[in-house]
């Protein structure tokens, strides 16, 4: 299985295109993780004290709520064993606001929330956007990468 994704640093405005292989299994165990993780009960831990590290504390300064212990014993431990058993098969960087242009979209003119008909035909639309978009993004990407389109039968004309 394949997935693709967009990386984006808005500090040095550039982004960055890859795409993962792996198992399916390998995305679902990830997925599932970080949204237990996600909805985990943040419950604020005892403010017992300890030391650890040489340093006095308490359970709750250190480690905060069981959301946060969630992540740091099971979630990150779990995502990194995930990410190394992937293959990373492209990865492009790219100037971010071209990939903004190209994917990204801004609906201002949301004032009233559309009907169910309206909102699949508008879900439509923007999917249908969103594939013309992609497909333009992967046809640069390739254009860049071999110098020319993919279109292009590599012969003179």
């Amino acid at each position: 299985m394949e997935r693709w994704s967009v990386a984006t640093n808005d500090l040095y405005k550039y982004a960055v295109v890859h795409k993962e292989e792996a198992s399916w299994l390998n995305f679902f165990i990830e997925d599932a993780v970080m949204t237990i993780c996600h909805w985990f009960p943040p419950i604020p831990l005892p403010k017992w004290k300890v030391t650890i590290d040489g340093e006095e504390t308490t359970y709750r300064d250190w480690y905060g709520t069981t959301r946060d212990l969630f992540h740091i014993w099971i979630c990150e431990p779990t995502f990194q064993l995930m990410h190394k058993r992937r293959k990373l098969s492209f990865s492009k960087e790219l100037d971010l606001d071209e990939v903004t242009e190209l994917l990204w979209y801004s609906d201002e003119e949301d004032d009233d929330p559309p009907t169910i008909i309206e909102g699949l035909e508008e879900i439509r639309k923007l999917q249908a956007e969103l594939r013309e978009k992609r497909s333009k993004l992967k046809e640069k990407i390739i254009r860049d990468k071999t110098g020319k389109s993919e279109g292009d039968s590599g012969e003179g004309s």
